[in-house]
């Protein structure tokens, strides 16, 4: 028997949190797979309106008061009791009722692997766009140049209980994308299956909206700071590579226009999140994003 545990962090969003628990009823089980549904409720639920159904185990955690989204995602890998860990959003769509059966075989043979699959952007019930082109192999490179950006939210991976107990509680990362750490080491040491069926969907507006690339710097300042944590914390010893590996992914986002969308955000950038992309520019590019972090931050007083 496989135990699969499907981890969902919430805060007073349960219309949201009844249409991602009866897209996960619709799906089949297959004989073989126990699915454990764990809710962990930052605010304050109504539990009599919460969707249940019998073929499903469903656990409530309440925390003691709203200890924040990063942490609410963090204790979901730390308290996993299952073989296996699917950490999903509260707006998020399971769109494949043969999710289940289509992983299953997955899961026996990703003992000390993680699995990726695709993501659907979606605008309501209306799918938009796969997050990541399949016309090709995916790799390291490409989980480095297109699946992080793309697809760096919640709902895109499944983690054998392995992965978890083999790295350190990233309990230091403070930006909001906590579970991508796990994902990096987890690439790195070349530990991945890759499914390019989308089974997942975000159906919340931001993705057509500017919010979406202020997500995409949040992932930015993520996956750098997470580099950085994993040079002294994670499993993956090659300090040298992981350098290396955020040298090209800044080089990456400066064709996307990195500091466009940071010049042109409403979002707050402290020193403390700039320092550390700042660690990883060669040394002759660091004036130029001393100047960029300067303008940047009298654009900031002026609009204010």
């Amino acid at each position: 028997m496989i135990n699969l545990e499907i981890a969902v962090p919430t805060f007073n969003r349960q219309p949201l949190l009844n249409k991602l628990l009866s897209s996960i009823y619709k799906c089949e089980i297959p004989i073989g797979l126990n699915v454990l549904i764990k809710i962990y409720d930052n605010g304050e639920m109504n539990l009599k309106d919460l969707n249940k159904n019998e073929s499903f185990k469903l656990q409530y955690v309440k925390n003691n008061g709203n200890i924040g989204i990063i942490r609410n995602i963090i204790q979901c890998f730390e308290k996993c009791e299952g073989d296996f860990l699917l950490v999903v959003g509260d707006d998020d769509e399971i769109i494949s009722r043969l999710f289940f059966k289509e992983i299953f075989i997955q899961l026996s043979e990703a003992n000390s692997k993680i699995i990726l699959f695709n993501y659907f952007k979606m605008n309501s019930k209306k799918i938009h766009s796969t997050a990541v082109d399949v016309s090709y192999n995916f790799n390291k490179q490409t989980y480095f140049n297109d699946f992080i950006i793309e697809c760096g939210w919640l709902g895109n991976c499944i983690y054998s209980k392995q992965v978890i107990d083999w790295n350190l509680s990233p309990k230091q990362i403070s930006n909001g994308f906590p579970h991508l750490y796990y994902q990096v080491m987890a690439i790195l040491n070349e530990q991945y299956i890759f499914i390019g069926t989308p089974y997942l969907g975000n159906t919340f507006e931001s993705h057509e909206s500017f919010s979406w690339k202020k997500d995409s710097i949040n992932i930015i300042f993520s996956f750098i700071e997470i580099l950085n944590y994993s040079q002294k914390h994670g499993s993956y010893n090659n300090k040298m590579e992981l350098k290396n590996v955020g040298l090209h992914f800044l080089k990456r986002l400066n064709h996307f226009g990195l500091m466009e969308l940071l010049a042109y955000s409403n979002i707050h950038v402290s020193w403390s999140k700039y320092r550390l992309i700042f660690f990883f520019v060669p040394f002759h590019r660091k004036p130029v994003y001393l100047l960029l972090f300067f303008l940047i931050k009298v654009k900031s007083l002026i609009k204010h």
